[in-house]
């Protein structure tokens, strides 16, 4: 399975992405620019992400993906009716 975190430098500086590497193999990029977000989802199954928007133009080449999971408490920079359609799971941190 490839993991791919777009924005680990949004979370603080210490946290632990250890735990995600007895789930696949896992890429990291500390920062993600919106241009870069297609060529670094595009054999990702599982993106985890705190502020990138994930939309529709973004979204169309990662046919692999699985699951978006989002950081925060909210879910608004991602295509939900894109996701749906396509069968994309999303999930987020409720409350922290």
């Amino acid at each position: 399975m490839n993991v791919v975190l777009l924005d680990y430098g949004s979370l603080g500086c210490d946290v632990d992405l250890s735990p995600f590497q007895s789930t696949g193999n896992v890429t990291a990029y500390e920062m993600t620019t919106p241009d870069q977000v297609e060529a670094r989802i595009q054999d990702a199954d599982v993106v985890i992400t705190n502020k990138m928007k994930l939309n529709r133009q973004t979204l169309a080449g990662a046919e692999k993906l699985k699951l978006i999971c989002v950081t925060a408490t909210g879910y608004d920079n991602v295509d939900l009716p894109y996701c749906t359609e396509k069968g994309i799971a999303v999930g987020n941190v409720p409350g922290y």
